[in-house]
């Protein structure tokens, strides 16, 4: 894919219309003040954004595994359409703190086949994109700190990967220091550069938007059973053990806060997706872009 034709991968693009901002702002801050959710370590995103409630565009269905050997029932999911418009203030995710500096942000997702859209969006108060997770082939994640770094050729690609063939994949993102790691289905793993500044921050004053970007057409459709945030950059290493196991294994009722082995990966930067060594506790089974307006709720 042509990096400089794209869009998603161009300059980030700003809300032109400042009523439109101003609107879905107080909206937010209404939301949030209303909300009196308390911080949690990772962030549920999908329960934040209430996808429970089953919103436009959203429905039940049959998640990674149709079989828990531990359960009588399959893994539950959320099938997403075109009609899904699904945002929420960042300080629903992140009531009383600061987006980590540090982080890993974990996805158990089935994106339809050929889709290429953001799975996540973080926005500034003033309407920047400041992190977002974009999926299909060569996948992209965006991040911009306070003082514009990296720049958009910047962004990290993740060439040689496709998360759009129609089948659930494991992604786990961690971000530290100037690095961001990929790893899918607990096999491939791939380290790039991240070069944003010393002391980066990202606004928790604008709002967050599932499966989308502002000014795209192209959006999300297809399955998605998990989408956590984390401030530990190590969960994303221990992702498939302790937040979304194998079949043979039981769902955790709760993220397991436990020690990540981020040292029995072993890392390949700038391209590379080699098979990865299990850790010996690990149980492994076999495992065009959008234009110019707004979605109509962003109005």
């Amino acid at each position: 894919m042509d990096f400089q034709s794209s869009p998603c991968r161009r300059k980030r693009k700003c809300w032109t219309r400042a009523t439109s901002l101003l609107s879905v702002l107080s909206l937010a801050i209404a939301l949030h003040q209303s909300s009196g959710a308390g911080a949690a370590d990772p962030v549920d995103v999908l329960r934040a954004l209430d996808f429970h409630t089953l919103p436009v565009g959203v429905k039940k269905t049959t998640g990674f595994c149709p079989k828990r050997k531990s359960t009588s029932t399959p893994d539950v999911a959320y099938r997403i359409s075109k009609k899904a418009q699904i945002s929420a203030p960042t300080k629903q995710l992140f009531p009383s703190s600061r987006f980590p500096e540090d982080f890993s942000i974990m996805a158990l997702v089935k994106a339809r086949p050929g889709v290429q859209a953001f799975l996540l969006s973080v926005y500034s108060e003033q309407g920047l994109q400041q992190v977002g997770v974009e999926l299909g082939r060569s996948p992209v994640f965006l991040y911009e700190d306070q003082h514009g770094k990296p720049t958009p050729e910047q962004y990290p690609i993740f060439s040689g990967i496709n998360l759009a063939d129609g089948r659930w994949h494991r992604v786990a993102i961690s971000v530290q220091k100037k690095k961001v790691t990929m790893i899918v289905d607990c096999k491939k793993i791939v380290t790039k550069s991240l070069p944003r500044g010393n002391k980066p921050v990202v606004d928790t004053k604008g709002i967050v938007l599932f499966g989308a970007r502002i000014l795209d057409d192209e959006v999300f459709e297809g399955d998605i059973q998990q989408l956590l945030i984390s401030s530990d950059p190590r969960a994303a290493y221990d992702y498939c053990q302790h937040y979304s196991p194998d079949c043979d294994n039981p769902v955790p009722e709760r993220a397991q806060n436990q020690e990540p082995s981020a040292t029995e990966y072993v890392s390949v930067h700038e391209g590379a997706c080699p098979l990865l060594t299990p850790p010996p506790h690990h149980h492994s089974s076999p495992p065009p872009h959008r234009h110019s307006s707004p979605p109509p709720h962003l109005v």
